[in-house]
């Protein structure tokens, strides 16, 4: 009994090991560094709920390989139950005639990637090949704590799916510092004691540099050089001043972090300060920002009880796209918008906007999406109208007048 006893309390102690060397043989494979992918599939609950039923995202390029994702939201037909989500990574092959420098179908990238949605992540390790080119999870979340929306998956009906991948490389890559242009720029923008005039914006003072206005914000350049002479401008201690009225503080911060690193206001700054927003990009020559600002007020501040007050401000400012819209909303809801304030304004204001206004609802005045020459410019939305004056290389700013006679010259 007593070596029974010795043998029991032996094997109730846990040993303890020593590592005392590690050897390797081969050379072993370095991971590329991890990069993100997201996609958004808005309106969760509206989409398929039958199980095997699948949604494909749009492709996104990641490694130099084209990914999307195959998603289920009623299960797949394989799930062990109808109440998971399940969903899927795949590698899109595409051709080299297709792609310049894209990865020709022979390519395997072995890969460690993971598939996030709110405080839910699983990981995978895989080798995507002609053969095997999907991956991935038939029971990943169950649909039932997916909709709790106290699990906070769902964001206003949208369903974020964050994927991040990294490729097993051949040989580990040589390592270099890096920096990004945004850190530069912000250097720049920091570094006061090379700027060359001063705005005073209310009781706050920005410093900036005019050769980066010039490039950047034309219209606010030209505003210091009219204010003051360059021959008085002592480049060791700028004294050269600019007061510009009608604007916060608040919103010059965001035109300069625009204007020197390229980031434009967050959605919380669109809805609270859009129209300022607006005004200030359209005052100085920003084009980008203001059709930035316009696109995100469209997408997420545009609403019936606004409208009206929104299509004066657009009509005012050379706002095609918010315009566009107003009117397709006034043609599904003309009742809710002539109620909303504004709508005297509008009848009051002389512009031809009740005209348009009125038009919309007994004529089709929804515009084109088109993809073939056989649309004509003049029913090109003004999307299409601004993606192909892009690709030409002309404005894209202005009403949709300009947009329409600036492509038909073309």
């Amino acid at each position: 009994n007593s070596s029974n006893n010795n043998n029991n309390n032996n094997n109730n102690h846990t040993e303890r090991k020593v590592v005392v060397g590690c050897a390797h043989v081969g050379n072993r494979k370095a991971l590329s560094e991890k990069l993100t992918l997201c996609y958004e599939l808005h309106d969760f609950l509206g989409l398929p709920k039958k199980r095997g039923v699948k949604v494909e995202t749009p492709s996104l390029t990641c490694h130099g390989y084209s990914w999307r994702l195959q998603v289920y939201p009623g299960g797949l037909s394989a799930s062990n139950d109808y109440a998971y989500l399940s969903i899927f990574l795949e590698r899109v092959i595409i051709s080299n005639n297709n792609m310049e420098g894209a990865p020709s179908d022979t390519c395997e990238p072995n890969t460690q990637f993971s598939i996030s949605m709110g405080a839910k992540k699983r990981d995978l390790q895989h080798r995507f090949s002609t053969a095997s080119r999907c991956k991935g999870w038939p029971d990943f979340v169950k649909r039932s704590e997916l909709l709790d929306p106290n699990r906070g998956y769902l964001v206003d009906g949208t369903l974020l799916i964050e994927v991040d991948i990294q490729v097993y490389l051949e040989k580990k890559p040589v390592w270099f510092p890096r920096e990004t242009r945004k850190e530069v720029m912000e250097q720049i923008m920091e570094a006061s004691e090379w700027t060359d005039v001063t705005f005073v914006v209310g009781e706050e003072h920005f410093q900036a540099h005019r050769c980066i206005l010039a490039v950047r914000a034309p219209t606010l350049c030209e505003l210091v050089h009219e204010d003051g002479d360059d021959d008085d401008v002592d480049m060791n201690n700028p004294t050269s001043e600019v007061v510009l009225s009608n604007m916060k503080p608040t919103i010059f911060r965001a035109l300069l972090r625009f204007i020197y690193v390229c980031e434009f206001p967050d959605k919380g700054m669109v809805r609270s300060d859009g129209q300022a927003l607006l005004e200030a990009a359209d005052r100085f020559g920003c084009k980008k920002l203001k059709l930035h600002v316009e696109s995100e007020i469209v997408d997420s501040v545009l609403q019936k009880d606004n409208a009206a007050e929104w299509i004066l401000f657009a009509e005012s400012h050379s706002c095609a796209l918010l315009k566009e819209a107003v009117i397709r909303l006034f043609a599904s809801h003309p009742k809710a918008i002539m109620e909303a304030p504004g709508w005297d304004a509008i009848t009051a204001s002389g512009s031809g906007l009740l005209a348009e206004l009125m038009l919309s609802l007994c004529c089709n005045t929804k515009r084109t999406l088109g993809t073939g020459e056989e649309v004509e410019i003049k029913d090109l939305d003004v999307t299409t109208l601004r993606q192909r004056l892009e690709e030409k290389g002309l404005d894209v700013d202005g009403t949709r007048e300009m947009l329409v006679q600036r492509l038909s010259e073309t």
